[in-house]
């Protein structure tokens, strides 16, 4: 498949509301207009409608996540991959494409279970971007939100074969001292340089762990760690530096339970491109020290 990147993301929450100041004020996501009849937050990392959507929810958890694909054909031609390898699609129809902002949008399950959309053509209004608070920018544009954390109890013997051969993705890595079957990190085939999807083991458990997005300027990095310290909102673990992607990141605790690690640097910004599997024997060269252990509220006890 002709994917482009994450587009956008959607996650249920009883503290919606809180992302209302939270997106804006600590991370610099811009707060989309709201819209009739639906109080959804609605976050912004660039000219595009929206990127992160923040639903009323009893629970704090993710609900769907679209791969952009890169136009018409790109999505016709996914729709028939998928039909061929058997997997169950729901067409979206006019009235979720026009909640998505999307052309055109289709709906199915990977087999950890999450909700996967495919679309094209996401809305979008030229210099319409404002962030919520001084700041360099975000590394959003064709390349999408950033990445995604997902947890499951145990690795399903088919997803691989869903990922490579289904989605056309490549395997990116395994974190570090990684062994098959309990985590990969996973790229789209338009993606040289980093992940965008992550499935990791947590047995007993299931939910999102973070995601990951990119800003322009490390100054960022440490002006949003300061604010979610002094807000009182916590960190999950320290201003650090990965060995795989070589990103300078922090991993902020969000009103909703899960992290979102916000990062600058790594190979996107000039270094070599890696197409190897890779499988460094720590995470992270310095830092990322686990300010708070205890897994997120968003990875939850399967049937908790």
């Amino acid at each position: 498949m002709d994917i482009l990147g994450i587009g956008y993301v959607g996650v249920e929450s009883p503290t919606f509301k809180e992302w209302a100041t939270f997106g804006p004020e600590v991370l610099g996501l811009g707060l989309a207009d709201p819209r009739p009849d639906d109080e959804t937050i609605y976050l912004r990392m660039d000219d595009r409608r929206y990127r992160i959507a923040v639903h009323p929810g009893e629970t704090d958890k993710i609900s769907y996540f679209g791969w952009e694909l890169t136009g018409r054909r790109a999505y016709d031609e996914a729709l028939a991959t998928l039909e061929k390898a058997g997997v169950d699609v729901e067409l979206g129809g006019e009235e979720l494409a026009e909640k998505r902002g999307v052309m055109e949008v289709a709906r199915f399950k990977d087999p950890a279970g999450y909700q996967n959309e495919i679309f094209y053509g996401l809305k979008y209004q030229l210099h319409s971007f404002l962030p919520g608070r001084p700041h360099s920018g975000f590394l959003a544009g064709l390349t999408g939100v950033g990445h995604l954390v997902l947890t499951m109890p145990e690795y399903p013997v088919e997803l691989d074969h869903f990922l490579s051969e289904v989605m056309g993705f490549r395997l990116f890595g395994h974190g570090h001292n990684g062994k098959r079957g309990q985590i990969g990190f996973w790229a789209a085939s338009l993606n040289p340089t980093s992940h965008n999807v992550a499935y990791a083991v947590i047995p007993g458990h299931h939910g999102i762990h973070h995601i990951g997005i990119a800003v322009k300027d490390l100054d960022d990095v440490g002006i949003a760690q300061d604010l979610a310290l002094e807000r009182g909102h916590g960190i999950h673990f320290s201003l650090g530096r990965h060995n795989q992607d070589p990103v300078y990141s922090v991993y902020l605790k969000t009103p909703s339970g899960f992290g979102i690690e916000y990062l600058s640097g790594g190979l996107e910004d000039g270094g070599t491109p890696v197409f190897s599997e890779l499988n460094p024997e720590e995470l992270s060269v310095w830092g990322h020290k686990a300010i708070s252990p205890e897994l997120p509220k968003s990875v939850r006890p399967v049937g908790g």
